[in-house]
């Protein structure tokens, strides 16, 4: 064990955190060697005097080439996170040399893309009008590992009905917001004074794809409503596809009514008068429990708090 301390305090450089990174990310010692613009004998030396001074095998050789064992999944995934760590410091050094206040990198989740997270920005530009927000925008599957590695501060939006990790804290932004029918405001239904559940089935739909957190409460709901999912839809959680698609087609769609609203207000689409029960979660943001927060980040977290209590105007 002292070895290994002494080795991660002494000899673990940036260049071994990139080799893991690589090897993880190609698989081959051939392909790592052609992006690290090496020979392949010097990658498998730096390789075998890694896992030499580590006294652990990090990858085994097989015939779909290399695979990381339990100890080479524990440091790459702490070397996702020091490179992170690395360039974010990085990053924020050049911006406060030019003036700046910092960066914070959000993760921006659909829900939360088209309203509530340009009002929290716009908030914190009040205070802090130097500090940089670098947005991302994704699902929660492809935000989580970003934010679990250090390329994200933050993740904002609708949180996931299960557990997130115990290394992820959470907190509750706004409660949950009912889900609404809508369609275009050009659609014959928009105009309708009283349409029912089987108006639906003559017009196409837009549903989430399957495996999204929703599509199965929508299902069961249309079942209830003796509606299958239609063979004319288009699969899609893009905001802006869905309201281009509800815009210039006859499709039906399914907004959370804050999103619905904002949309509505704008002529873009109109809500249809059909009652469905709270599917969606409540809006919320998440952090790494025990990593610190930069200056920047702590004030986005601030502001994002202050949006989700200020009524909405």
């Amino acid at each position: 064990m002292a070895r290994f301390d002494w080795h991660v305090r002494a000899d673990l450089k940036p260049r071994h955190l990139q080799l893991l990174v690589a090897l993880d990310d190609f698989r081959s010692l051939v392909k790592v060697a052609d992006y690290l613009h090496v020979t392949q004998p010097a990658v498998s030396k730096a390789l075998a005097e890694l896992e030499r001074s580590l006294d652990v095998q990090l990858f085994e050789r097989g015939p779909r080439g290399l695979a990381p064992t339990l100890y080479g999944e524990c440091m790459i995934r702490h070397a996702r996170t020091l490179l992170g760590d690395y360039r974010k410091a990085h990053d924020e050094i050049v911006s406060l040399r030019s003036g700046g206040s910092g960066i914070v990198s959000v993760g921006v989740l659909p829900a939360a893309a088209p309203v509530f997270a340009p009002t929290a920005i716009a908030r914190l530009k009040r205070h802090s009008p130097q500090t940089t927000v670098a947005l991302i925008d994704g699902t929660l599957d492809s935000l989580l590992p970003e934010l679990q590695v250090g390329r994200l501060d933050l993740v904002v939006g609708t949180l996931p009905p299960a557990r997130v990790p115990s290394s992820v804290s959470v907190r509750v932004l706004q409660e949950e917001d009912p889900l609404v029918l809508v369609a275009g405001a050009h659609h014959p239904l928009a105009t309708h004074p009283n349409p029912n559940w089987r108006d639906l089935a003559d017009y196409p739909w837009i549903v989430p794809p399957l495996g999204a957190s929703m599509r199965e409460p929508l299902e069961r709901i249309l079942a209830e409503h003796d509606l299958p999912i239609p063979l004319n839809r288009v699969e899609s959680i893009s905001l802006v596809t869905n309201w281009t698609l509800l815009r210039t087609t006859l499709s039906v769609g399914f907004f959370s009514k804050h999103i619905a609203t904002h949309y509505e207000e704008l002529g873009l689409i109109r809500m249809l008068p059909l009652e469905i029960p709270k599917l969606v979660g409540p809006l919320g943001v998440m952090w790494i429990r025990d990593k610190p927060l930069p200056p920047a980040a702590q004030a986005m977290l601030q502001a994002l708090v202050e949006t989700g209590t200020t009524p909405a105007p």
